[in-house]
C-alpha cells in the first residue's frame, strides 16, 4: 500500500515504528528480539542529491539499513535486475518525486522483468496498459512499481514546487 505525502523535502522525517518487519525473530530463551529494516530511498539523485544524503543520515540506525541505488554490489544483470533484488529485500521504499525522470530502462531490461514475473501486468494493470505502449519507464518510477508488486510500504513525497534542487537539476 501507498502512502502519499506532500510536504517539502527539507521537513522529511519519516516514523519507521509504522514499518513492520516481514518476520520476527526469538532469542533462543523464546524472547523476542528486535529485527532489523531495510529501507530503499527512491529519487533523481541530479534533483535531490543533498535530500537523499540527509535521509541516509537520519534514519540510518543500528537496526534500520538504508540503501539507495547508488549502493549497488556487482550482482551480475542489467540495473532493473538490480533494483529488482534490493527491493525486494526491503521492508519499506520511500519514494521522493520531483520535476526529473532520471535514467530509463531499456525495451530488453523491461522485457526480462515480465519474463520473470509474468503475473505483473494482472497484479498491476496501470503498468501493463502503459508497457503496452512501448514506453521505458526511468529506473526511479520503477523503484515505485516494484515495491507495489513485492506489497512493500511505500511512502511517496511530492517536493514543493520551491524547494531546492541539486546543481544538475533540469526538468524533464
Amino acid at each position: 500500500m501507498a502512502e502519499a505525502l506532500d510536504f517539502a523535502l527539507g521537513q522529511i522525517r519519516l516514523s519507521l515504528s509504522t514499518v513492520e518487519p516481514c518476520s520476527a525473530s526469538l532469542w533462543q530463551d523464546g524472547r523476542k528480539c528486535a529485527v532489523a529494516i531495510s529501507v530503499f530511498l527512491s529519487t533523481v539523485s541530479g534533483e535531490f542529491r543533498s535530500y537523499l544524503d540527509l535521509l541516509v543520515q537520519d534514519l540510518t540506525r543500528h537496526n534500520v539499513a538504508v540503501k539507495v541505488q547508488e549502493d549497488f554490489k556487482d550482482l551480475g544483470g542489467d540495473t532493473l535486475d538490480k533494483l529488482d533484488v534490493y527491493i525486494a529485500d526491503c521492508d519499506a521504499v520511500v519514494h521522493l518525486v520531483g520535476d526529473m525522470c532520471g535514467a530509463a530502462s531499456d525495451e530488453a531490461q523491461q522485457r526480462a522483468l515480465l519474463a520473470k514475473y509474468p503475473d505483473l501486468p494482472q497484479k498491476l494493470p496501470q503498468l501493463a496498459d502503459a508497457l503496452g505502449t512501448g514506453l521505458a519507464f526511468p529506473y526511479t518510477q520503477w523503484e515505485a512499481w516494484l515495491a507495489l508488486y513485492d506489497c512493500k510500504q511505500l511512502y511517496i513525497a511530492k517536493a514543493a514546487s520551491a524547494e531546492q534542487r541539486g546543481p544538475n537539476y533540469a526538468a524533464t
